[in-house]
Formats: structure tokens, C-alpha cells, sequence
């Protein structure tokens, strides 16, 4: 449905709307918040501190219903029903007061990151990507940063002006000028704007709720149609994964704009009808301590908190004895690990470290999920017992049939289990190329099936029927190619990597993300989670190239002895010589907001010349060296 034109999707749209239940059924996330605030209109929804400022703000489930309806209301009056709004506001209460305004009005959200207004020129290109892409007719933010969004307007104005003369509609086929790009700025809380003009949305399940765009690529963003039925699967699958209901508390610095923190960390709470303690990603970065003293002091017998593999490296590294002395992490139940690969290194001297703050490692539970599927795909469960689980794989597993390794062996790779396939959806491991599903303990890429799997990407029919309508053999359910690659063992999901990552180098082939690691452990000036690994096709053909970015610091001053050893550690670990290391600047390397690596765009950094270079080593004759 969600693979047509723009026009298409518009008209299915209104037809799923006119079929939606009244309010009252649960229906949308709209029903949910409105049973929230009925049942529980005094408890604490979501809180938003800054512990430079000393602040905290708080909204009440009652409150935030109040509240959104005024939004709401606002942006109905705006002409916002059945548009696309980009949100363009900082990490905080505001953020989810405008997602949640924008669903109450049927207004479809498109959350967007918030640009740093000194780097304008940088986020600039993605943003007017994003609003052409998504046909928006609204920029949401704040006061402070409308002015300084003013050329997004101008520029796609006059796209919009061009577009109408018969010329352009001509050759680029376009069914209709785009509407014009308005920039608003969100009333403040004080406002307090009125909900009597508030008209309860037209929606149900097939309705779009929002358009999360992926962020693997700043040249081409994509767009997941996600519907109100997407997320309601999927929330529910969440909650019961991690066994979460209104007794819990959440302690989130995950960015609102990324699935993770948005579904994760702002929706599941509201589904379960807890509270949710917030930070910004900036005071997580800045000062790791913040996020373990939030939910030392959290109220509840059980929080839930997590984050990336790099979020419990960077605790490990920032947070010295004395202060791992004053937390209290016994109550800290649920802490889910995910958006990247999840490595039992990690996660084991986390444990290590903060077991005198109370933490268990029984506590850790991995997850695997994409925007596409909405958020969570497989999990780990409360309970499990041996959780989390690992396997000990040796050198084979590229060749499709890992083969488990003694624990002892040093040379053997550990992977992480990402539990179980989430609660009615179904998971295929298929061979790529000839498409055939592969037998339990065999690696193939991962394919999805289920509620939580989204309509497909906004505006591409092409790409959606190869992402969104794939099928195995004679089967008649279609997948969800995620393009990452895993094995089943006993049930459980292990991820190796992605496809489109995996280096070949004389016909063999290596995870970039396990040549990193490795890396990465050679010293303490090298940046963990701050690598890239990958080919480049030159005179000499394949060639491994790593650029790993370095603590200036902590740099010796005679780095030669240190990149020898890092080509020394790759070959003996992965049999493989680098033809090119390069060390970089400190938060120079590539990454999605999410904080994903983007392998290709450092790859087209370093043919081009473009790293920011603290040393190198290199073979001669090498392209890009």
C-alpha cells in the first residue's frame, strides 16, 4: 500500500481513516494517551533534567493530555491535518510535547535532528533532502533557531515555484507543485493554548503515525512509513520481551529523533503507563556518571535503561573508582543493549566494574531491531537463564557454517545472542543470493515478517518491493530484508554483520566490525567504537584500509611502534595485513545519529583525501594513501 505515489498513498490514507474505530477503542497511540491520562492523570509521565542547570521539568499523564491537545489544536488550525511536519527541536519535554501534538492533530511527524546552529552548512543538505523527500509543508521548532531556518523555506519555495511551470512537470514527471514550506515556532508551555478547537484524528491502525528516516546515508535518506499499527505491535512486543508494565521506571538520554530513544525510550514508557526520567545525549557524552547517578536516584524497584554497546565503553573508561562507590545500580532490571553489535567483552567488563555499585550481569539483555520493523525484533527475556548468551565461534563463520570454539581459545570470535524473535513475528535466515532459506546454525541474512514490519519507504514503489515484499521459495508471507547478516542457535538470534560491509580480501572474507575490535584493544589512545575498516579496489586489487580515530593526548610521540603493532594484532588475529592505517582526530569518523559507523563515507573520505590526519602508515603505491 505505502510502495505508490505520493498521491496514492494519500487517498489510502484518507480511505483507512474514514474505516478507523471511534475514539475510544485502542485503535492509535492517540486512544493510548487519552486511557493514560484518565487512569493515571497525576503520575508523573515523562521528566526532563539538565544536572549542569540544576533543572528538571516534569509533565503529569494528565498534564501532557492537556497540554497536546492545545498543540494540537494549534496545528489543526494551521492546516496541518494529513501534512508532513519536520520536527527541528532539541533533545527535552518539547520534543515529545510536538511528536505527540503532531499525532493528536493527524498531523504525520517527521522527526529530524537537531542541527547545531554553528554548523548550519553542514545539516542544511540532509534537512532539504528530508523535506523534498518527504513533500513537508511544515518545519516545527523553536523560537530561537526560526530565524536561522529561513533558507530550508526559501529554498524549497522556489523548487515549489519552479515546479508549476509545465517544463519542469514535463520532464520531471511531477503530479503536482509542492505545497510551501512553513517555518513555526512551537508555543511554550506558559502559552497554554486552547484545546476547544481540538477535533479527535480520523485514525486507525493503517493510518501513518510518522516517517522515520533512516540514517545510514546523508546523501539519500529513506523514509519508514510507519503506521499507528506498527507501532502498537511493536510497543506491545516490547513490553512483553522485558516484562515492563506501570510499575517500572525508565532513565533515557537516548536523541528522540532516532527509533531507539523515540519508541524505546519515549513510547514504550507511555504504553506501559510509566514514568520516564530524560537527559540530553549531550550530558550522557559530555559526563557518563550523570546517566548511573539518574537511575541511582530514580524511584522504583525496577528500572530499565540502555543504550548502544559504546554507551557501557564509555562508562567504563569515564567513570573511576570513587564514583562507582556512591551508585546504586541493584534496582537497574532492565539493561538492554542494542543499535550496534552488541560485544560480550563489553558487556562482561562493565559487569566487572560497576558489580560493587550492585549491578548483575544477568541484567543485560541484548536486543536486534531496525527502523524498518519499527524498533524491536528479537530480544532477551527476563529470566533467561543463561542471560546474556555468547558463543565462542572460530574462524569459519564467514563461510556460512560456524563452528563453535573451545571459550578458552583466545583466537576464537565471542558473539552476543540478541534473544529471541519478538512475540507474533517470524525471522528467516535466507541465503542472499540464491534466496532459499538456511537451516538453524547456518549464516544468511536476516529476514523479517510480522505486525511490527512497516509499510515500506515513503514515495518508492521500486524500493519498497525489493526491502519490503520479499519471499522464500513458494512461501506466501513476505519479508523484511534487513541486509544483516546472522544464525540461529537454540533459538536464539546471533548478528555477525552487514553485507554491504563485509570485506573480501583474497577471496576471503572478514566482519569490519571484529578487525575494529581488535584494533581498538591494541592501546588506550585508540578511540573505542571510533573505527572504520574496509576495502578499497585499487593497482594492488582488494586492500584492507582501517582509519581509527586517536586521543591526541595520549598519542606517543613516535606512533611508528604503535601502528606496527596494530598491523601486527590484525594479522595474527584475522590473517589479513592492512595495506593503510590512519589515525585520525578525536569525533572526525563518520557516524549516523544513531551512532552508527558509516563505512562508505569514510571510505570516500580517504580516496578523496578528505580525513583529518594525525598519522598514517600505508604501502606505497596505494590509492588514496
Amino acid at each position: 500500500m505505502m510502495s505508490s505515489t505520493l498521491a496514492e498513498q494519500a487517498q489510502s490514507q484518507t480511505r483507512a481513516a474514514q474505516g478507523a474505530s471511534r475514539p475510544g477503542s485502542t485503535e492509535s497511540l492517540v486512544d493510548v494517551l487519552v486511557d493514560r491520562a484518565e487512569t493515571r492523570p497525576h503520575r508523573v509521565a515523562y521528566a526532563f533534567s539538565d544536572p549542569a542547570k540544576r533543572t528538571t521539568e516534569a509533565l503529569s499523564f494528565g498534564e501532557l493530555l492537556e497540554d497536546v491537545k492545545g498543540l494540537a489544536a494549534w496545528l489543526q488550525s494551521q492546516g496541518g491535518e494529513g501534512q508532513r511536519c519536520l520536527l527541528l527541536l532539541p533533545p527535552g519535554i518539547d520534543y515529545i510535547r510536538a511528536f505527540i501534538a503532531c499525532l493528536m492533530a493527524g498531523v504525520v511527524a517527521v522527526p529530524a535532528y537537531f542541527p547545531d546552529p554553528s554548523r548550519l552548512n553542514r545539516s542544511m543538505p540532509r534537512l532539504m533532502q528530508m523535506l523534498r523527500d518527504a513533500g513537508a509543508s511544515f518545519v516545527l521548532t523553536t523560537p530561537a533557531l526560526k530565524p536561522l531556518l529561513q533558507p530550508l523555506a526559501v529554498q524549497r519555495n522556489v523548487w515549489s515555484a519552479i515546479a508549476t511551470s509545465s517544463l519542469v512537470k514535463r520532464f520531471a514527471r511531477l503530479d503536482a507543485p509542492e505545497e510551501r514550506l512553513r517555518i513555526l515556532a512551537m508555543p511554550s508551555r506558559e502559552q497554554a493554548v486552547s484545546t476547544s478547537g481540538w477535533r479527535h484524528p480520523r485514525v486507525g491502525r493503517d493510518s501513518i503515525a510518522f516517517l522515520q528516516y533512516t540514517s545510514g546515508s546523508t546523501n539519500d535518506p529513506k523514509g519508514v512509513v510507519l503506521t499507528h499499527g506498527n507501532l502498537l505491535a511493536n510497543l506491545h512486543a516490547i513490553c512483553a520481551m522485558f516484562g515492563m508494565d506501570e510499575s517500572w521506571r525508565a532513565v533515557i538520554w537516548l536523541p528522540p529523533y532516532h527509533d531507539m530513544g523515540l519508541i524505546g525510550g519515549v513510547l514504550a514508557p507511555l504504553f506501559a503507563g510509566f514514568t520516564t526520567d530524560l537527559m540530553s545525549p549531550i550530558t550522557f557524552l559530555q559526563k557518563p556518571l550523570h546517566w548511573l547517578e539518574a537511575i541511582s536516584k530514580a524511584e522504583g524497584t525496577k528500572i530499565a535503561s540502555g543504550g548502544p554497546n559504546f554507551a557501557y565503553d564509555l562508562c567504563v573508561r569515564r567513570i573511576g573508582a570513587d564514583a562507582r562507590k556512591k551508585l546504586d545500580l541493584s534496582r537497574w532490571e532492565v539493561a538492554f543493549s542494542g543499535a550496534e553489535p552488541v560485544r560480550h567483552a563489553t558487556l562482561s567488563r562493565f559487569a566487572q566494574e560497576f558489580a560493587s555499585a550492585g549491578f548483575r550481569y544477568e541484567s543485560f539483555l541484548p536486543c536486534y531491531g531496525l527502523a524498518e520493523a519499527t524498533l524491536l525484533v528479537t530480544g532477551s527475556k527476563v529470566g533467561d537463564d543463561p542471560n546474556p548468551t555468547f558463543r565462542a565461534i572460530d574462524g569459519s563463520v564467514e563461510t556460512g557454517t560456524p563452528v563453535r570454539a573451545d571459550e578458552a581459545d583466545t583466537s576464537a570470535r565471542v558473539y552476543t545472542s540478541s534473544g529471541r524473535v519478538a512475540q507474533d513475528h517470524h525471522v528467516a535466515i535466507v541465503d542472499p543470493e540464491r534466496l532459499e532459506a538456511r537451516a538453524e546454525g547456518q549464516v544468511g541474512e536476516i529476514w523479517v515478517s510480522g505486525p511490527s514490519v512497516a509499510a515500506g519507504y515513503w514515495n518508492r514503489a521500486e524500493k519498497t518491493r525489493e526491502i519490503f515484499e520479499a519471499r522464500i521459495g513458494g512461501e506466501g508471507r513476505t519479508y523484511l530484508r534487513t541486509g544483516d547478516l546472522g544464525f540461529f542457535d537454540a533459538g536464539r538470534l546471533f548478528v555477525t554483520g552487514r553485507i554491504k560491509d563485509m570485506i573480501v580480501v583474497g577471496g576471503r572474507k572478514h566482519y569490519p566490525q571484529d578487525i575494529e575490535a581488535t584494533v581498538q584493544a591494541t592501546d588506550e589512545c585508540l578511540r573505542a567504537g571510533c573505527g572504520a575498516a574496509f576495502a578499497i579496489d585499487g593497482t594492488l586489487g582488494e586492500s584492507l584500509v582501517i582509519v581509527q580515530e586517536v586521543s591526541e593526548d595520549r598519542l606517543p610521540a613516535d606512533a611508528a611502534p604503535l601502528l606496527q603493532r596494530i598491523r601486527e594484532e590484525v594479522l595474527q588475529t584475522h590473517d589479513i595485513t592492512p595495506a593503510a592505517i590512519v589515525l585520525i582526530r578525536a569525533r572526525t569518523l563518520s557516524k549516523t545519529s544513531s551512532g552508527k559507523i558509516q563505512r562508505s563515507a569514510m571510505r570516500a573520505q580517504y580516496e578523496a583525501r578528505k580525513l583529518d590526519i594525525v598519522t598514517k602508515w600505508s604501502v606505497p603505491a596505494l590509492k588514496g594513501a
